[in-house]
């Protein structure tokens, strides 16, 4: 009907794609400390040290980064991907979970100054919504594979499954 509607982008917190524009083909063979392992479940997808200063700075925190990009490009907000990713960390770095809400906390605060208004959706990571901090920070969640594939499988989810995201 041609009134305005809000776009958002994905943005990836806590992964980093090989396929994307973030993407450097140098990393490959020079890993930055920030780069992690392979993601089991995405081929061509790695987990990231998203605590690391340098991984924040490509994020949102250096001249061109990949916020100021989607920010000049008109998107009203980002749908963050990539958040559950702090499950995988926290062995053997009890602070991951916090780490995880700080880093989307500052991401946030840094849109809102470059664009009053900018929305940010939580993609997954529903474990996260029980922290109050957390809730203050996003607009809204999105939650993938709710009903069916949680697993990469194609079949239905079990019930407990759904029970514990829809809770």
């Amino acid at each position: 009907d041609g009134t305005r509607r809000l776009v958002v982008a994905r943005f990836a917190i806590g992964e980093v794609a090989e396929t994307s524009a973030t993407w450097n083909g140098a990393w490959t063979a020079e890993p930055p400390e920030w780069l992690g392992e392979y993601h089991c479940a995405q081929p061509n997808v790695r987990r990231v040290r998203y605590w690391l200063p340098e991984w924040k700075n490509i994020l949102f925190r250096a001249p061109g980064s990949n916020l100021e990009r989607m920010i000049a490009a008109g998107f009203d907000g980002i749908a963050l991907g990539g958040l559950d990713v702090f499950t995988s960390f926290e062995a053997v770095r009890p602070s991951a979970r916090r780490e995880m809400i700080q880093i989307m906390r500052e991401l946030a605060a840094a849109a809102r100054v470059l664009k009053p208004g900018f929305i940010v959706i939580a993609q997954n990571a529903e474990t996260l919504l029980s922290d109050p901090d957390y809730r203050m920070i996003i607009d809204g969640i999105a939650i993938e594979g709710l009903l069916y594939s949680a697993n990469a499988s194609g079949e239905r989810n079990a019930a407990w499954e759904i029970s514990q995201s829809m809770a």
